[in-house]
């Protein structure tokens, strides 16, 4: 049975994910081009992902196997899509074009108010 807790960690992963994109975009917005801060970015979005989709599938009461998990975190790009159709049928893809959207006008906020703010910096 789903608890409150389920749905509450699915949020706090969404909106700490949120964060990290936005972080992630002020970091390459600022020009640095640290390797060591980019796979340390790459790394904690992987994590978080796969937390979420873990949290998902025990609120929508899915197995989501530890195996799957592992597989996740090297290659959400294409397993979250497979997951949320998987979990979600048709209404996946809306989750997904919602959340790629949500993701990507966080990260790119910055370079928008860079641009606006400062338009000869770039």
């Amino acid at each position: 049975m789903p608890t409150s807790s389920d749905a509450t960690f699915l949020k706090i992963h969404l909106a700490f994910l949120h964060f990290l994109f936005l972080s992630w975009g002020i970091h390459l917005a600022a020009g640095d081009a640290s390797a060591p801060i980019d796979l340390l970015f790459r790394l904690s979005i992987s994590i978080i992902i796969v937390l979420a989709c873990a949290a998902d599938a025990r609120r929508l009461h899915l197995p989501l196997r530890r195996i799957v998990r592992i597989i996740m975190l090297f290659t959400w790009p294409l397993t979250v899509p497979i997951y949320l159709i998987w979990s979600r049928r048709w209404r996946g893809l809306l989750w997904l074009a919602l959340w790629s959207l949500s993701l990507t006008a966080a990260a790119l906020a910055p370079y928008l108010l860079l641009l606006l703010t400062r338009p000869d910096a770039f």
